[in-house]
């Protein structure tokens, strides 16, 4: 039983790695596509209009 919980423990970290791997790459793409549509590079207002719904940023008190 210890095995399996070290097992479930490890998988837990694994996931936890690659959810913060793949947010940080996702907000390197959002980075960029911003950039590009700033520059006005076809095709990337569209995009950066529909990604920036999930990369709103708050705004301190």
């Amino acid at each position: 039983m210890q095995k399996l919980s070290k097992l479930v423990e490890q998988l837990r970290d694994t996931k936890v790695l690659l959810e913060h791997d793949s947010y940080t790459n996702a907000l390197s793409f959002y980075s960029n596509i911003r950039y590009l549509s700033n520059e006005n590079v076809a095709g990337t207002t569209t995009l950066y209009q529909e990604m920036k719904q999930f990369f709103t940023t708050r705004k301190s008190r």
